[in-house]
């Protein structure tokens, strides 16, 4: 907390993000990051410290760690309660982004994070359900992916699903039937993303 407090004394800067360790405190989960407008996630380039969006890309704060000046957030809507789960945090960024907000990386900001068992996933992260993932994902390109190539990046997004569940196949953590049902739900989620059609953003008051 006093790392990310140190990074707001600079008045330009409206977001900061740390890095996120592994339950054992070692093994690096997120670093400094950039979110693409294809819903993925690449190390960020060049100097970590403060960073702008530039087109199709925004610094990354990811959701275990990040905190924002509270009138920059209601200024973009807040988070957009459409996201249940997935891609949330990145929607977010990508609104800051276009807003010209400076995004900080603060290194002596650690989060340790654990694994919970939900509906989603298991305690050792083997996925259970994965319609929450295609709806969000539908959800992110639909607001800031150019529509030419838009199918594209849900088809590689959802290869990126099945490749994910293959490895936890190979494992020895589900069974093939496993991957046909979870793929049936991200496919179910893209629908329901679709049906959602474009979110309406909160308008907060001024305080």
């Amino acid at each position: 907390l006093a790392a990310i407090a140190e990074a707001f004394t600079d008045a330009a800067v409206g977001a900061v993000t740390g890095p996120v360790l592994g339950r054992n405190g070692i093994s690096l989960q997120s670093g400094a990051e950039t979110i693409l407008a294809d819903a993925t996630t690449v190390p960020a380039g060049g100097a970590q410290s403060v960073r702008r969006a530039r087109s199709g890309r925004a610094p990354k704060t990811v959701g275990t760690n990040m905190a924002f000046r509270a009138e920059l957030l209601r200024e973009v809507g807040g988070f957009d309660e459409s996201f249940e789960f997935f891609l949330e945090d990145a929607d977010l960024n990508m609104r800051l982004g276009s807003s010209g907000v400076v995004t900080a990386y603060a290194p002596l900001a650690v989060v340790h994070h654990a694994t919970a068992a939900s509906p989603r996933r298991r305690k050792d992260r083997a996925p259970r359900d994965i319609t929450d993932i295609g709806k969000s994902t539908q959800l992110f390109l639909s607001r800031h992916h150019p529509v030419d190539g838009r199918d594209a990046a849900l088809a590689a997004a959802r290869d990126r699903e099945r490749t994910r569940a293959i490895r936890a196949l190979q494992s020895g953590a589900i069974e093939p039937v496993d991957v046909r049902r979870l793929m049936r739900s991200f496919d179910a989620g893209v629908t329901e993303g679709r049906a959602k059609g474009a979110p309406q953003l909160r308008q907060f008051a001024k305080p």
